[in-house]
């Protein structure tokens, strides 16, 4: 069998959670080759495949990034291709359909942090998370840090983060300026409590970066409405605590005072991520998926 996976800049090799899941397959299990969305669109022959994995950018609101000459010329190559096909739709908003173009809500796809109302109206068969570095992972680091706030806070379609940080000034949260991954990474895992709002969709890299570091996800309630990990599921008080504008203070006045919480949701929420980050069992899901399994 053999599959070819039409990709956008944003599953970049070695990087990306859908990258690491399909090297995880085995040729023994399934060929697959790799092209960019810009030279499939061309002379590129896909019929000696099997089948066929398609994404590209998901926003046609942005003219930098998604190129109409190239993916418009590319999607008329998938549609015509009349074998088995597997959507991936990278939307950094799981509640918005990165292939609106298309008008599809029954072709099979997975998708990147899937709403869960989204995924009762499309045929979502996987989820994908936002991607994790090894230097994010906790590995018995000190916690010496009690309360970090970092990101953009301003740029979006909403002020939330603006509004967050401002609340959360009296509470002294340490003041990250490395602004290097490894480096913020390096600080996140000596960090207690881990402050997460919505960035361009319900919820941000911060989210899996907090439970990766083994820090307590502090996070705005907007993360309910997605699935953040593929093979877990989040819990209000248990492997983390969500808050909303009317009880951020209290919410954090409380989980500051009991040392004994934090540890037990920041051990919760490790579990989590480590029961529901995994980059194989996704790559059997489509593995079974193109052989009908």
């Amino acid at each position: 069998m053999k599959l070819l996976f039409i990709g956008s800049f944003t599953c970049r090799r070695g990087s990306s959670y859908i990258e690491r899941s399909l090297d995880t397959i085995t040729p023994e299990e399934m060929e697959i080759d790799r092209v960019s969305i810009d030279d499939y669109k061309g002379s590129f022959d896909d019929s000696p495949y099997d089948f066929l994995m398609y994404n590209s950018f998901a926003s046609e609101l942005n003219p930098l990034k998604f190129i109409k000459e190239n993916i418009y010329p590319a999607d008329d190559k998938y549609h015509k291709f009349n074998r088995k096909k597997l959507l991936l739709d990278s939307h950094d908003d799981g509640t918005l359909d990165g292939f609106e173009r298309f008008n599809d809500k029954v072709s099979p796809r997975i998708k990147y942090t899937p709403g869960y109302e989204f995924a009762k109206e499309y045929n979502v068969i996987g989820a994908i998370p936002i991607k994790i570095r090894g230097f994010h992972l906790w590995n018995g680091e000190q916690k010496k840090i009690t309360l970090v706030f970092s990101g953009n806070k301003k740029g979006f379609f909403h002020n939330i983060r603006e509004v967050v940080d401002d609340r959360i000034r009296p509470f002294k949260p340490y003041e990250v300026t490395i602004r290097s991954k490894g480096g913020y990474a390096e600080i996140l895992k000596r960090t207690k409590i881990s402050v997460a709002c919505p960035g361009w969709g319900l919820m941000g890299s911060a989210h899996n970066e907090a439970l990766a570091a083994k820090a307590v996800l502090f996070s705005y309630e907007t993360v309910k409405k997605v699935k953040l990990l593929p093979f877990s599921e989040m819990v209000d008080g248990e492997n983390c605590v969500l808050f909303n504008l009317e009880n951020l203070e209290d919410k954090l006045s409380y989980l500051l005072a009991n040392e004994d919480e934090i540890k037990r949701i920041a051990e919760n929420g490790r579990k989590a991520f480590d029961e529901g980050y995994l980059p194989r069992k996704t790559a059997e899901l489509i593995l079974n998926y193109f052989k009908g399994e």
